[in-house]
């Protein structure tokens, strides 16, 4: 009887236990949460089919991963203050500032290239500093506010290289193969944007931080009612969102 009677206990926990981990499980992979990549999987699906002896190759493989390394660093910087359902439309200008930034210091100046980097990384970091302070504190709609300041750092880079491109032979070399350079056949961005999504992923879902984000996204009334400052995680998100699209 004792035997019984603590078997029938932990066979009903288990039954228990088993549909709650499926109906998490299929919730984790319903096509509302993971759309995106059940298209991604039609798409590679119907290439294999139409052209399987130019798309299923490594050399394709290597070619996509490396032309869309830069583009995939873009979304994963607008990720978090959408997190908080802020948007942040400056991301593409960010980037071509921060860039043309360090560029110019490398070819203009004498400065070590870490110095001019550090110029280009500073550059998105007050992009970001502003934008956080006309969305957060002047309360102007994200929205609007961002896209306008990607409109003023346009101007901005119109008016330092009069539309023409900054070449010098000190932009190749150490800096050239800081996006340029590879490693087993894939350029240096692409391992950039596996670190960056793995961190991105890991904040949002397993801290605490990452949590009142989301809750802040969710319901911005009710977050502030659980005490979350989420004033402050806005303001935080968009100066990550600044310094990621470096």
């Amino acid at each position: 009887m004792t035997t019984s009677t603590s078997v029938r206990p932990a066979s009903a926990a288990s039954a228990r236990t088993q549909p709650a981990s499926w109906h998490k499980l299929g919730a984790a992979l319903s096509f509302g949460n993971i759309g995106a990549v059940y298209v991604l999987a039609v798409i590679v699906a119907a290439f294999c089919v139409w052209i399987p002896q130019v798309f299923i190759s490594g050399a394709t493989g290597q070619q996509i991963l490396n032309s869309s390394a830069i583009t995939a660093l873009a979304a994963l910087s607008i990720v978090i203050p959408l997190a908080t359902q802020t948007f942040d439309l400056s991301i593409g200008f960010v980037m071509s500032l921060s860039g043309v930034t360090a560029a110019y210091f490398v070819a203009h100046t004498s400065l070590p290239l870490p110095i001019a980097v550090f110029l280009g990384l500073g550059a998105a970091f007050v992009v970001g500093l502003i934008n956080a302070t006309v969305v957060v504190i002047f309360k102007i709609d994200s929205f609007i506010a961002t896209l306008a300041t990607g409109s003023l750092i346009e101007a901005f880079i119109t008016m330092v290289t009069n539309e023409n491109p900054i070449t010098s032979v000190r932009l190749t070399g150490s800096f050239a193969s800081i996006a340029q350079g590879q490693l087993l056949g894939l350029t240096l961005p692409v391992y950039y944007a596996l670190a960056v999504a793995t961190a991105v992923w890991y904040f949002l879902q397993h801290t605490v931080t990452g949590r009142r984000m989301y809750a802040t996204g969710f319901n911005a009334d009710a977050a502030r009612l659980a005490q979350i400052r989420t004033s402050r995680l806005r303001f935080a998100a968009l100066l990550v969102s600044a310094s990621l699209a470096r």
